[in-house]
Parts: structure tokens; C-alpha cells; sequence
């Protein structure tokens, strides 16, 4: 027969009277596995940036039955979790590792782990990580990036900020540069403590993507000194998108329009004239949208002209640009 809940806490005290239960003042054990950590929370304290951490959450059951740890899931990919132990018998403990990897972050960070357990009365758990991610000297932006075309012939100039998070003060003394694409001076804003290095592109570049970095020394012997990367993204001074397109070759009985973008990113104005196609009665609109810099080319087939699927027609135009004389977009029927 089953005792409800009311009857079987009589019986207990009925227990403790006559001396065949707990002792008073003794806990009960809870019915089943119970999961308590020794500290949800672990604060690792000041951490560098890219500094990994480690951590080890110790917890017990202090229930009756076997305890399972089912999963363990960080909240964010900073965090990983080690081989826990799974299955703990009653009253003993087990310990789940845990890395955090400090990264790029600055300042404050807190992390949560989700554990998931048989314990029927908190089957998931959140446990806590806690960090003040600082750094001894800062730079912001954390690169200087360029976007440039092949033609340009001035350099352009990015400003990277230097702050020095030491309690001494320094001083940033010279400035090399790994790729003499770039070239670099420092300009003191607060005196041992900011510092502005300006970072100048210096053309002409090579292939389409330059990259290197400005090594700056500092007077701090623990810091010595601080890379800075560069990069320089070099685009063609003129460009036409799609660089191919997708035509109908059937004749719907509505005209067909295929748009296309031409750009410049070069020093002069440019010019497009003598817009055309080969497809049989097509015709190419010129649009200007941006004076000199942004163009929209609109290719019209006719509703009654019918192209052969797997035949290339073109659509072309003239520009004013030395380097690009003529744009072609191959059209494709399909």
C-alpha cells in the first residue's frame, strides 16, 4: 500500500521518538541524486588579451542515488569544456573543467555554462565565469586597413590610437614598418600615456591585397614593443557587376532587362559612351546615378526575339579611362 506524503512524515517522527529514525537535528538526505557546486561563480580576475584560463567546478551529491552530469554547453565559443566526470555515487564529488580564452575582449567579460543532470529538482545548472580583461597598452583600431584603387597615386592616411595602461609612463620612441607599402609617424596626444600613429598607404601596390605591420618600440622594458598590422585592399579603378549575366532566351512576349553596375574609384571624373549589344534588336541605356562615379548600364532584348540557348552575346561600352577603354559583359541565354 502507498503512504501519501501527509502520512509518511508522521511515520518519520514517530521514527525519531522511539529512536529507529534520524537523531534530532539530523538531515534528511533528499530522495534521488541531488547536484550542489561548491561555487557556481569563479572570477579569474585581471586576464590579458589572449590570455587562456582554466578552471575546474567542483560539485557533490548529496542525495541518494547516482548522480549523471548529461551535458555541459558554454554560451559562447570563448569557452570550452573539458572531459567532466559523469556518473558520481552519493557523497562524492566530481569536477567539470572549464577554458576561457580572454581573446580580444577588454574590460568586464562574464560567461555563462548551462549543465544539464538528473537531479530531479534542478536538472540544469548554471554555473558563471567572470574576468577583467585588461591590457598594459591598447590600440584602437586594432589595424589600419586600407580600401585603395590600382590607379591611386596619393597616399591615404589612417589614424591608430596608442594608450598606455601602465601605472609608469612611457614613451613610444620609433616607428619600422615590414612592407614599404606603408610608412608611419607617431604624434604625442597626452604625454606617457596616448599616442596617435598615423599610417600612411604609399602606392603603387602590388597584387591586390598588401598586407605588413608598424613595429613601435616603447621605453617599458616589460612591453617593449607593440605590432600594429596594416593591410591595403586594392580594387581596379574601374569595375562593371555582374562581370557576366543570365539572359531568357525565350521570347515571353514582355521585353527582357538585364541591369549592370559600372563604378570608379579612380582620381579623374569618367566618361561612358557608345553603349551596345550584338543580341539581335537589343538596345543599352546609359544612366549616370553618381556624376562621374556610378553608372547603370540597361540592356533591353525585344519581347518578339528569341536567342539561342548555349550562344554568348555581349553587351559593351566605351570609357574615358586609360586603363579601362572598353567595358564587355558576356550575356548568356539560358
Amino acid at each position: 500500500m502507498k503512504l501519501s506524503d501527509g502520512w509518511c512524515v508522521v511515520l518519520a517522527a514517530i521514527a525519531v521518538l522511539l529512536g529507529t529514525g534520524p537523531a534530532s537535528g539530523q538531515a534528511l538526505l533528499p530522495e534521488g541524486p541531488k547536484i550542489e557546486f561548491a561555487s557556481p561563480i569563479h572570477d579569474f580576475g585581471r586576464l590579458q588579451p589572449g590570455q587562456v584560463a582554466k578552471h575546474e567546478f567542483e560539485f557533490k551529491n548529496v542525495g541518494t542515488a547516482k548522480l549523471q552530469i548529461l551535458d555541459v554547453r558554454p554560451g559562447c565559443g570563448c569557452t570550452t569544456s573539458g572531459g567532466w566526470d559523469r556518473e558520481v555515487e552519493p557523497g562524492k564529488t566530481g569536477r567539470i573543467p572549464i577554458q576561457f580564452n580572454a581573446g580580444s575582449f577588454s574590460g568586464p567579460v562574464a560567461e555563462g555554462i548551462s549543465v544539464t543532470c538528473n537531479d530531479p529538482g534542478q536538472s540544469n545548472v548554471f554555473l558563471q565565469l567572470k574576468a577583467n580583461v585588461w591590457a598594459p597598452i591598447t590600440v584602437s583600431p586594432v589595424s589600419a586597413y586600407f580600401m585603395m584603387s590600382s590607379d591611386s597615386v596619393t597616399g591615404e592616411v589612417r589614424t591608430v590610437r596608442i594608450t598606455s595602461n601602465l601605472e609608469e609612463p612611457i614613451s613610444l620612441t620609433s616607428v619600422e614598418s615590414t612592407n614599404k607599402a606603408f610608412a608611419a609617424e607617431l604624434k604625442t596626444v597626452t604625454p606617457g600615456k596616448e599616442f596617435d600613429l598615423l599610417v600612411k598607404a604609399v602606392p603603387p601596390f602590388q597584387g591586390s591585397h598588401v598586407s605588413g605591420s608598424l613595429v613601435v618600440k616603447t621605453t617599458s622594458k616589460e612591453h617593449a614593443e607593440v605590432k600594429v598590422p596594416a593591410y591595403v585592399m586594392v580594387q581596379p579603378a574601374v569595375t562593371v557587376s555582374p562581370s557576366a549575366a543570365m539572359i531568357p532566351a525565350i521570347a515571353s512576349g514582355a521585353a527582357r532587362r538585364i541591369q549592370l553596375t559600372v563604378r570608379n574609384t579612380s582620381t579623374n571624373a569618367l566618361v561612358l559612351s557608345e553603349a551596345t549589344t550584338d543580341v539581335p534588336g537589343g538596345t543599352v541605356e546609359v544612366n549616370e546615378l553618381q556624376k562621374g562615379r556610378l553608372f547603370r548600364l540597361v540592356v533591353t532584348v525585344p519581347e518578339d526575339v528569341a536567342l539561342e540557348p548555349g550562344k554568348q552575346f555581349q553587351a559593351s561600352v566605351k570609357t574615358s579611362h586609360p586603363g579601362f577603354p572598353m567595358l564587355r559583359v558576356p550575356l548568356l541565354p539560358t
